[in-house]
């Protein structure tokens, strides 16, 4: 019985791995994407900028155009959009974000109490055969 409880819990600290990984990257997105929103909002402040062309080589962007931005819709597909209706994309995805996270951290709490009972039964197992 000790072997099975040991690799449930084993396998439940897995699952906490896997969905703490998850929370970080996805706030790490919520994170790149409340910065965008930023930048739209100040995008009259600039004249020109710096434009990555690859792992941290930029060129200079001598004009910037204000009027429109190009918004990935997924499956590397990319709409021409407003900056108004970029930064309303920009903001729905946030609300996306910020639920994903709550729900992974809700698995989180339930993955941890699972895994705490899972150790107290290894406990008194353990005590008990002493």
């Amino acid at each position: 019985m000790s072997e099975k409880l040991e690799a449930q819990a084993s396998y439940y600290q897995y699952l906490l791995e896997k969905t703490n990984e998850q929370i970080i990257e996805l706030q790490r997105i919520l994170n790149e994407n409340n910065e965008t929103i930023e930048f739209l909002k100040n995008i009259n402040d600039f004249d020109s900028g710096l434009l990555e062309i690859g792992v941290g080589v930029m060129i200079k962007a001598l004009k910037i155009e204000k009027q429109s931005v190009l918004v990935p819709v997924g499956s590397g597909v990319m709409v021409e959009k407003s900056v108004e209706e970029a930064i309303k994309t920009l903001n729905e995805r946030t609300v996306q974000y910020a639920n994903n996270i709550h729900q992974l951290q809700q698995s989180f709490a339930l993955i941890n109490e699972q895994l705490e009972k899972t150790s107290e039964k290894i406990k008194k197992g353990e005590s008990n055969e002493m």
